[in-house]
């Protein structure tokens, strides 16, 4: 398999941006509402519940969000890392609001594909510092957010399957 291509979802790495912005508006927060005596099921005790990857998905796109605005207002912000693999538990995806949830996913969604939509060839060239030390423009962050979505959609896909049968 091809590393430009996500071997899990198929995400292509190297999505210009008007694909990214295809990618972030295919994402439509249904499951985690579609039937709410299964959105806090886990398949398995170290697989997410359709509410843990929706809300896990919520604030990695409102985190991109947060870093791509960052790189556009500031001369090459240095970026903090952020664990993800805690949040699920430490922030108590599973204890929130289904309804919350997929509301507020809807906003980052609209929030992020309306930023990414009204960049200049420029802006998306503009570069921020990793918390890693490595330069990277607003196409790659915005390329991270958008396999976030591709990525957990395609989890969730998989996970309803796994709780609904």
């Amino acid at each position: 398999m091809n590393a430009r291509i996500c071997p899990e979802c198929g995400f292509d790495w190297e999505r210009s941006p008007e694909g990214i912005l295809v990618d972030l508006r295919s994402v439509v927060p249904q499951f985690v509402l579609e039937d709410l005596r299964i959105a806090r099921v886990r398949p398995t005790p170290e697989t997410w519940s359709i509410l843990e990857y929706t809300a896990h998905l919520r604030d990695a796109l409102a985190f991109y969000e947060e870093r791509i605005r960052r790189t556009l207002d500031e001369d090459r912000p240095h970026l903090e890392a952020f664990d993800f693999a805690d949040a699920a538990d430490r922030l108590g995806y599973n204890e929130q609001s289904p309804s919350m949830t997929a509301a507020e996913l809807d906003v980052r969604l609209h929030a992020i594909t309306t930023l990414l939509a009204g960049l200049s060839e420029t802006d998306w060239d503009r570069v921020a510092i990793g918390s890693d030390g490595d330069a990277r423009t607003v196409r790659v962050l915005a390329r991270r957010a958008a396999h976030e979505a591709v990525h957990h959609n395609h989890d969730l896909a998989a996970v309803h399957a796994a709780v609904s049968s």
